[in-house]
C-alpha cells in the first residue's frame, strides 16, 4: 500500500492480524449430523463397529443399482410383497479411522442356516471382531469371501457421537428413502410402471 504523501510503501504489520493463542483455545465447535452413508467399509478403511445392541437392527433394504441411486429402507409389509427385490441385513453403526460414520448393512445368515462361508458370513464375522478391534476387509475371489486384516498399531478407541439410533436412521434414510407405500416411485419403477 502506498503512502499518499510520498508514495513510500508501508510495511505490512502482522501483529494487526495475529490472534493470541489463548483466544484460539476458546474457539469450539459441536458436531452436527447432516447425513450418514449406508455402505460396507471399503478395502482400505479401518473400521470399528459400535459394540452394543442399541445401535443395530435387522431391516429390509433396497441396495443402490443403476437407475435407483441411493439405498432405501423398506417396511416389512412391502418387503414381503416383493421379497426378491430386497435384501435382509443387520444395520450396524460403524466409524472409520477418519471419523466417518456409516451404517454397515451386514447380510443376515441364510434362512436355512446352512451357510458356512462366503461374502455374507465373512462380513458378519468381521463386524463382530470390529466391535473390539480396528480392521479392514478385502475381497478374496478364490474363497468368495472377505479376508479380514486387523490393525497391529495402537489406534485410539473411537469416540461415538451422542445421537440415538433413531437419529442415525433418520439421517441415513430421509424422506423418500423410506419405502412404506405401494405407490412409492421406486416400487413403480421396479414394476415397470414408471
Amino acid at each position: 500500500m502506498a503512502d499518499k504523501n510520498n508514495n513510500n510503501i508501508v510495511p505490512f504489520d502482522p501483529s494487526r492480524f495475529a490472534i493470541p493463542a489463548e483466544e484460539m483455545t476458546q474457539i469450539t465447535t459441536e458436531s452436527y449430523l447432516t447425513g450418514i452413508a449406508v455402505r460396507k467399509p471399503n478395502k482400505r478403511e479401518f473400521v470399528r463397529v459400535h459394540p452394543t445392541d442399541e445401535f443395530m437392527g435387522n431391516f429390509a433394504i433396497l441396495k443402490p443399482e443403476k437407475g435407483l441411486g441411493e439405498t432405501y429402507i423398506v417396511v416389512p409389509q412391502i418387503a414381503v410383497q416383493m421379497p426378491r427385490e430386497f435384501t435382509m441385513v443387520q444395520l450396524r453403526l460403524a466409524v472409520t479411522r477418519q471419523e466417518e460414520l456409516l451404517l454397515w448393512p451386514v447380510p443376515l445368515s441364510a434362512e436355512n442356516g446352512k451357510e458356512r462361508g462366503g461374502w455374507g458370513h465373512s462380513q458378519r464375522e468381521a463386524a463382530k471382531v470390529a466391535e473390539t478391534r480396528w480392521l479392514r476387509m478385502q475381497s478374496n475371489m478364490n474363497l468368495q469371501a472377505y479376508d479380514t486384516m486387523i490393525a497391529t498399531a495402537e489406534i485410539p478407541e473411537p469416540v461415538w457421537p451422542n445421537y440415538t439410533w433413531q437419529q442415525y436412521l433418520n439421517k441415513a434414510f430421509p424422506g423418500d428413502f423410506v419405502i412404506e407405500r405401494e405407490d412409492h416411485p421406486v416400487l413403480l419403477y421396479l414394476q415397470g410402471k414408471l
